[in-house]
């Protein structure tokens, strides 16, 4: 099986990247498969930015 995966940000360029893989599926018999990755903000990662939110529950 004969697959092509675009990763898509929903913008207008991977719009144009899901267009030209489509046509070039159709060309060779193959299937596209969309990835959509989404990276929470650094700023979430960060145990200073948690903590106090965690110390205030049940407050």
């Amino acid at each position: 099986m004969k697959k092509i995966l675009v990763p898509v940000d929903f913008s207008a360029t991977a719009e144009n990247a899901a267009d030209y893989a489509t046509d070039l599926a159709h060309g060779i018999g193959a299937r596209v498969e969309l990835l959509n990755v989404f990276q929470f903000p650094n700023f979430l990662l960060l145990p200073h930015f948690w903590y106090g939110r965690l110390m205030n529950i049940g407050s």
